[in-house]
């Protein structure tokens, strides 16, 4: 049974032990966006440019900021001519909050997603192996501005409906289906936010409470109690910077105040540690 969090003397509790190596349901499935890019589209050499490159000092720096705080902002992973190319090649999108499946749609972005600089990042938090289960591009405009209320990313894309314990309630978006998957799935997975444009409180930056991936899935109302007893923290970036995140940190984003644009490249990473033929994510 997936057990809850506690509210004991009005204070909530972390129930997960992150030092514990011996969590059952572990899970790993095939991104089948991911393997049917790769076949089609990967330049010759890619994986062999990509072998021997080590950020190990960084490496370890991400691992200990995800672990304890469920996000860290890393300066400059893209070029300002990196960042200037995915403007460029994402301007075939239509104005819109969001654009799923980013990575089969645009090959620049599944370049990326798998590129060493981005893996290096992720095998910090997820270990060596991790790859991409989901892609989507955000944007904050003048005619695409809204407030995204407090919540945790509690769902994951899958390529069929099998019906599992501890997988459901199902949905679907933008024609994918979702599931919410058991909590150990969440907890082996990373968010990795790259920013396109300078990103401040005046044009939606992410607002997040450190270590709140630390208490499971909340309900409505141990939201709110979180919000009373911890700070949160605006995450202004400069254009190249990345944020890295856990699913399950709560985060938010106002209204841009000034919006012109706040482009994000939203790429899911899944640590690989076995392998799941029920829920394939496809996204």
């Amino acid at each position: 049974m997936t057990k809850q969090p506690q509210q004991g003397t009005g204070i909530l509790r972390p129930w997960n032990d992150l030092s514990n190596a011996n969590r059952s349901g572990e899970f790993t499935s095939t991104c089948s966006e991911y393997w049917r890019w790769k076949a089609n589209r990967l330049p010759r050499g890619f994986e062999a440019h990509a072998i021997g490159i080590d950020h190990s000092c960084r490496r370890a720096r991400t691992n200990t900021s995800i672990l304890n705080d469920g996000y860290q902002i890393i300066p400059e992973v893209l070029t300002s001519s990196e960042v200037e190319a995915l403007q460029v090649s994402l301007r075939t999108l239509d104005v819109a909050p969001g654009h799923r499946q980013l990575m089969r749609r645009v090959p620049a972005v599944g370049a990326l997603a798998v590129s060493a600089k981005i893996l290096d990042l992720v095998a910090g938090a997820l270990g060596v192996g991790a790859f991409p289960v989901r892609s989507i591009f955000f944007d904050k405009t003048p005619t695409a501005n809204s407030l995204v209320p407090w919540h945790q990313d509690i769902t994951i894309a899958v390529s069929e409906q099998v019906d599992l314990p501890g997988y459901g309630p199902w949905s679907k978006k933008a024609g994918v289906l979702h599931v919410q998957p058991p909590i150990e799935v969440l907890e082996s997975m990373l968010t990795v936010r790259l920013h396109l444009d300078d990103c401040d409180e005046a044009n939606g930056a992410l607002c997040i409470i450190p270590g709140s991936h630390l208490y499971g899935r909340l309900n409505a109302s141990q939201i709110a109690e979180m919000r009373c007893q911890r700070s949160e923290v605006i995450c202004a970036a400069r254009a190249g910077d990345a944020l890295l995140m856990r699913p399950l940190l709560l985060h938010s984003s106002a209204e841009a105040v000034s919006p012109t644009h706040r482009r994000i490249v939203h790429l899911e990473y899944a640590a690989r540690r076995g392998r799941s033929q029920s829920a394939r994510e496809c996204d």
